[in-house]
C-alpha cells in the first residue's frame, strides 16, 4: 500500500541533487501534491485556510522569480494509489530555471512565509519536472 511521506520541505541533499542533475538553463515545472491538515496544529483554522494565506503571500515572490502557475486544481478522485491518503490539490508552477526556484525559496522573506505552508500541510510532495510534452495535434 502506497503511503505519502509526511515531509513538507525539500531536504538539502535533494536540492543539491536537483542542481547537479537538472539542466542549468532550462525551465523546471514544480509539481506540488498537496494534502491539507483538517486543522492546523495550534489554532482553529483549517489547513486549507492556512495554505490559502500562504498562496496569497507567496504570489509576489513567484512573480519576482519570473515563475508562472500553469495549473491549480482540486484532486477529485484517486484512480490508482492509496484512496485514503489522496491529495487535496495539485499545483504546477514553472520557473525559468532551477536556480530561480532555489533563489526564491532561499530568501529570508520566503522562509518566514513558508511557516503557513508548514502548518497547513499533512503532506507536501514536490517533484521537479522538465517541460517536455506530447502534442497530439
Amino acid at each position: 500500500m502506497m503511503k505519502y511521506n509526511p515531509r513538507i520541505h525539500p531536504e538539502r541533499k535533494a536540492i543539491a541533487a536537483m542542481l547537479n542533475n537538472f539542466p542549468k538553463n532550462e525551465p523546471v515545472v514544480m509539481l506540488n501534491i498537496l494534502r491539507f491538515r483538517e486543522k492546523i496544529m495550534k489554532g482553529t483554522e483549517s489547513g486549507a485556510e492556512a495554505y490559502s494565506r500562504y498562496s496569497k503571500n507567496i504570489a509576489p515572490h513567484i512573480k519576482k522569480a519570473q515563475a508562472k502557475i500553469l495549473y491549480k486544481g482540486k484532486a477529485i478522485q484517486t484512480l490508482v494509489g492509496n484512496h485514503e491518503d489522496s491529495p487535496h490539490e495539485i499545483l504546477l508552477v514553472q520557473y525559468p530555471t532551477v536556480q530561480h526556484f532555489i533563489d526564491m525559496i532561499s530568501t529570508a522573506e520566503y522562509l518566514e512565509l513558508s511557516n503557513d505552508r508548514t502548518i497547513a500541510l499533512e503532506f507536501g510532495g514536490l517533484v521537479a519536472c522538465d517541460t517536455e510534452y506530447i502534442n497530439n495535434e
